[in-house]
């Protein structure tokens, strides 16, 4: 007997197929509505909606979901935080170099 069971891994590859349909269901319209048959056009349509979108959500997340810095406390403790500056041995120009 075969056993389905829903596991919170298995959002992943349902997100591959809704996206993959979602992107034939675009390409089908843009060639009805524009008659973009394959074109470069498609691809740099396909590139600034993809980015503007993503710029979107970055800008929505930074805008609205910080958080703000409160002291914690779980189960009556204080967590200490240092700081969080990182010393950097080489010179950022140099790193930028060998990158």
């Amino acid at each position: 007997m075969i056993k389905f069971a829903l596991r919170p891994n298995l959002i992943y590859p349902l997100q591959l197929i809704i996206w993959n349909l979602l992107r034939k269901l675009e390409t089908m319209l843009i060639n009805y509505l524009f008659n973009f048959s394959d074109s470069l056009v498609y691809t740099q349509l396909m590139f600034i909606g993809e980015f503007v979108s993503g710029l979107a959500i970055y800008l929505y997340q930074k805008k609205f979901l910080q958080k703000k810095k409160t002291t914690s406390k779980i189960f009556s403790i204080t967590l200490i935080q240092g700081k969080n500056d990182i010393v950097l041995p080489d010179r950022k120009y140099k790193i930028y170099i060998l990158i």
